[in-house]
Formats: structure tokens, sequence, C-alpha cells
């Protein structure tokens, strides 16, 4: 791979390197991350390998350098150890570290240099002070390349409950004790889920559990063996009839009895945190996944403008703020404002066409990046497809000129709501509106969070998405690139712009390009586009009287009003009634004709 950057202010980049060079190896940032921003691309990566090498060499002090994957790890390896010209790196991952040979390897690492994990394993060290140990002591700096998120999302629903209540239902115990331990979660769901199921906060009012929880743990430990939960388990999922509501997926995770209590002892973060309701079911976070520092702790994100961790808690991010070094003249973003959400793209009949269509001029010359389920589709070969979740810091495509993007890639509204409960600081839920607004037709569809604070999270976690997709080409600037984003919004566009200085934009409509699947409101409201709905009814009034409809009448000559109002295409009883049934002109119609709206059924006047 070719290392040359052009359009870059080289002076300028290599004044950020030498400050990221020199935070690494002398730096004091012993309680936060000091977040270098460097822009994609640039190489900084490999600045912090030398960084660490040097840390080494010249005051023979021992590093820990975090990467994303084992692929990553041990490049990162092979590298460090090529530099050196020795050995002083060890990728310590899942496929290079047999569990046979564990123990072993585990009592070397205190002699070996700069030891290289993944995310994964980080987080695997949170939970656990006497493993970190065996990995951190007598370490000074921790280097992160890419952000990691301590979300851990902690869900409690109405088939939990079931699952648990199956599980334990020969053990009447151990089912009472389930019971009483998480009566309060149980009872705020039975009553919400009864009353109403919008969107809200609450805080449990036993802020002492632990007396509930650790009696029930020590009843499974004392009465369920492995074999006998392995029993229990198979014999539920064997007869998904008999139990239709168990959550399969929480009851197949019971490998262990260690498992079963574990995943009880998460519940008992709905006791210490402020809970979300949403969708009938209870959200938590678990805040004992915390990130753990050495002396020095450094952390490499080239979106750390559009990563919201970093502003909503900056006693534990410190943004550096690196300028701009790239001149992205040579790029143009073509947007094309289409709903590419999972859903947005069901109702279009012909996207793939349309995509297959727009990306065949670029022959082998562009990347395509979207949902890993719908690649298939795309008519490129394997090698020019990504798809979110494997392409953040990939090289794979350094030399590719163009990329398309025909996915929003987007999370649930509630994972952006526990964002920003688990990372901000000194939040006031009573002030947080968690309401959405979904507006506009078609590719014109527009969705967001009413607060202010929760779409600005929305958007700049989209666009980081986004922007890190876009760069995994023509990595040294030297083409001419063609970016297509297929996305109906322009906040995402605006802030890619940004972060790519000097890019070119364009939007290209597509209006009448896309063919969308007609729902019965459609064609209801292409007949009606100067018709109300109760001029409508009147009409379908009339037609039955000459003798139309037969079919809808029933044998008193009575019509079912839900027959009615799926013909219009009204979706409820509720406006029927406001838009048809209340209507003045509909009543004074029906007065004349002795037709009577009574009750459940439209009752037509005897013939005479």
């Amino acid at each position: 791979m070719n290392t040359n950057i052009e359009n870059c202010n080289e002076e300028l980049l290599k004044k950020q390197k030498e400050q990221l060079t020199n935070e690494i190896v002398y730096g004091k940032h012993s309680d936060h991350f000091a977040v270098f921003d460097i822009e994609a691309g640039c190489r900084k990566t490999r600045s912090a390998e030398k960084a660490l090498i040097k840390c080494w060499e010249e005051n023979g002090e021992k590093t820990i350098f975090v990467r994303l994957s084992d692929e990553d790890c041990r490049e990162s390896m092979k590298i460090i150890n090529s530099i050196a010209n020795k050995n002083i790196a060890f990728a310590y991952n899942n496929e290079d570290v047999p569990r046979t040979e564990m123990v072993k390897i585990n009592k070397e690492l205190p002699n070996i240099p700069i030891i290289i994990i993944t995310h994964q394993k980080y987080k695997v060290l949170m939970k656990d002070s006497n493993k970190r140990k065996i990995f951190s002591e007598g370490r000074r700096t921790l280097v992160i390349d890419e952000f990691i998120s301590t979300i851990d999302k902690i869900v409690f629903g109405e088939s939990d409950i079931e699952t648990y209540r199956v599980l334990f239902k020969n053990d009447a115990v151990l089912k009472n004790a389930f019971e009483k331990t998480m009566h309060e979660p149980i009872d705020f769901l039975t009553v919400w889920n009864k009353e109403d199921s919008s969107r809200r906060f609450a805080r449990m009012t036993d802020i002492h559990p632990m007396k509930n929880f650790n009696n029930l743990l020590k009843l499974i430990r004392a009465n369920v063996t492995n074999e006998l939960l392995f029993e229990w388990r198979n014999k539920i999922l064997l007869d998904s009839v008999e139990y239709p509501l168990v959550n399969k997926n929480l009851l197949s995770s019971f490998d262990t009895v260690k498992m079963l209590c574990n995943q009880i002892l998460d519940y008992k973060q709905f006791f210490n945190e402020l809970i979300l309701y949403s969708d009938q079911k209870l959200y938590t976070t678990d805040k004992q996944c915390k990130y753990w520092y050495l002396d020095n702790n450094i952390l490499l994100d080239a979106s750390g403008e559009l990563q919201s961790a970093y502003a909503l808690n900056p006693d534990v991010f410190v943004l550096q703020r690196c300028e701009k070094v790239l001149d992205h003249s040579k790029w143009k973003i073509i947007n094309i404002p289409v709903n590419t959400t999972s859903s947005g793209k069901e109702k279009i009949l012909n996207f793939y066409d349309v995509v297959n269509d727009d990306i065949k001029k670029y022959g082998d010359d562009i990347l395509v990046i979207g949902k890993k389920n719908e690649m298939d589709l795309i008519k490129v070969p394997d090698k020019n497809k990504g798809y979110f979740g494997n392409v953040t810091g990939s090289n794979k495509w350094y030399n590719k000129r163009n990329v398309a993007i025909i996915q929003t890639h987007n999370l649930t509204d509630v994972d952006y709501i526990l964002k920003y409960l688990h990372y901000g600081k000194g939040i006031f839920e009573d002030k947080l509106n968690l309401g959405t607004t979904s507006s506009g037709r078609k590719s014109k569809r527009i969705y967001s969070f009413n607060d202010k604070r929760l779409e600005e999270i929305r958007t700049k976690w989209i666009a980081s998405e986004i922007y890190q997709a876009i760069k995994r080409v023509n990595r040294n600037m030297q083409y001419d690139s063609e970016v297509l984003i297929y996305i109906n919004n322009e906040k995402v566009i605006e802030l890619l712009k940004s972060q790519m200085r000097n890019c070119q934009v364009s939007v290209v409509e597509y209006d009448d390009t896309f063919t969308y699947v007609k729902s019965k409101q459609d064609d209801y409201i292409e007949g009606l586009k100067k018709d109300s709905y109760a001029t409508r009814f009147i009409d379908f009034l009339a037609e039955i009287q000459n003798g139309l409809h037969g079919e809808m009448i029933d044998s008193k000559g009575r019509i079912p009003k839900i027959k009615a109002r799926e013909y219009l295409g009204i979706k409820t009883s509720g406006n029927f009634s406001n838009r048809v049934l209340y209507k003045s002109e509909v009543i004074l119609y029906c007065k004349a004709r002795h037709i009577e709206l009574s009750g459940q059924y439209i009752k037509l006047p005897k013939a005479s």
C-alpha cells in the first residue's frame, strides 16, 4: 500500500502526529482518555504503533494496544515487530491463543513489552479486575484504536417473565423466590402494559434488593445442576406449541447454572439505575461496564466530532479537536434523497434495480456498503461489497475510487435514549421529550426525535457510521471520487460535508424513478384527491341504494361499519367516527333517506 497522501496539509499533519506521539510516550492522562480525531486515512494507527515502540525502546515502558478485531491485532503485531526488528508485540486474541495454552501465555505476559488485545477483550476485562491485573500490571500507557461502546443493554419484558415462570414451574420454591425478587419490575410491566404503553422513565422504590437476589441465587445453586437445567431448558425448547410466549433466545442462553445466575444478577441494575419503559419492556444499561485506565490513556477516533459519548461525558473523554488536513475537492457526494431504512426499502419495489443501474457505470471501481443480508442483490463482485459492522478501520478497499452507501444504518429509539442516559452526566429525565415524529410520504419520509438532544445523538451516529464507510476508499486521496449516498436526511449530509473539507455535494431527485408498494391508503388518496371521507361515504351509500356492493349487505339489510371503514381505507374506528359519522353532511344525508348509523351496523331502509 502506497503511504503517500495527496491533497494533504503535510506540515499540519506532521505536527498532529508529533503531538500524538508525544502524548503516547510522555503523556499523563491518568483519569481520562485524550481523544485524537486525526482524519481517517492519515495513518494515525501506524503513528500509534511507532509511538508504542518508542515507549519501550526509549523509556523501557510496557503498553497495551486495543484494536477492533483479531485480524487488526495480528496486523499490528506484524507491523510493530517488523519495525522493531524483534518480537516485542504479542496479539492476544481468541484465534492465536488456544485455551490449552492460556495459563502458560498468561504467565509470560508480564515480560511482553506490547500486548495487543481486541475491543471485546477490553470489555471482558471491565468486569474482571483479577484478570485485568494480568494484562495491565506494570504497564503505563493504554492506546485504544476506535471508540469502544460500554453499553450493555439489559431488557425485561413479559416473555422474559414467562420464561422464568415456565423454567421454574416444577419447583415452587424457586418460582416464588423469583417472583419475590422481581416483583417490582413485574408489577410495573403488568400495570403499564394494561393501562398505557407510552414511553417513560421510572425508578424502583426498593433500593436494597440484594437480600432477595442473594437468596434466589443461593437456592438455584443449591437445587439446580447443569444437567437438570439442560433437561428443563431443552424440554421447553422442544415443545414450542405448549410454551408460545417463552423467550427462546433467552432460554437458549442458559447453557450452565452460572450463566443463568449471571443473567438474573444483571436484573439488579433495574434497582440501581434509572429505567426506561418502551415497547412494553423495561430497559437499562449495566453501569458496571466502566472504562478502565492505566497511567496514560489515549483514544484514536477519526469521527470524534460525531461521537456523542465524548460531548456527554467530558470528564472521561477530552477531545483534542485536530484540524482537518485533507482537501476533498476531488470528492463529490451525490445524495439521492430516499428512505433507506430497512422498513423504507421494503416499500420500494425496484430499489435494487435502480441501485444496480446507478453503479454499473463504475465497473469494478466501486465499493458498495449496505446491510449484510441484502448484499446478494447487488451486482458487483463480492470483493467490492462491504456491510455495516465489518468496514470500520479496514484498508481492504484503499485503492477503490468510488463508494455507494445504500442503507441508513440506524439504531432503535431505545438505543439512542440509552446512549444519552448511559454516557450523560447530570441528566434530568423529566426534561427529556421521548416522543418521535414521522412526516412526509414515500421517498420524502422523515423520522426524528422531538427532543433536539436525542435527535442530535441519532443524526451524529448515522453520520459517523457513513463517514467511516466512505473513508474506506481512495485512502491516498489521489483519485476523483464519487460517493453515492441513498438517504433522506439533510442534516447527515451536512455533517458529512463538515468532515470532508471542500467536498462537493449535489442532490439528485429520484421521485419518478422508484416504484412503491401501494397501500390501501395510497389507493384511497389517489381516488379522492379532491373528495373528503364524508363525501366518499355519501357516494358509497348512494351506490348501495343503486344496487351496488350487495356482497356487504347481510340478511337483515345491514352493513357492518367495519366493512365500510375498510372500503374507505380508514384504519381506526375513531377516525371513522370523527371523519365520517359525526360529519353534519353525513348525518343530514342519512336522516333524509332513513338510514340508521347506530351500533355496529349501517341499517338501510326496508324496500317499499
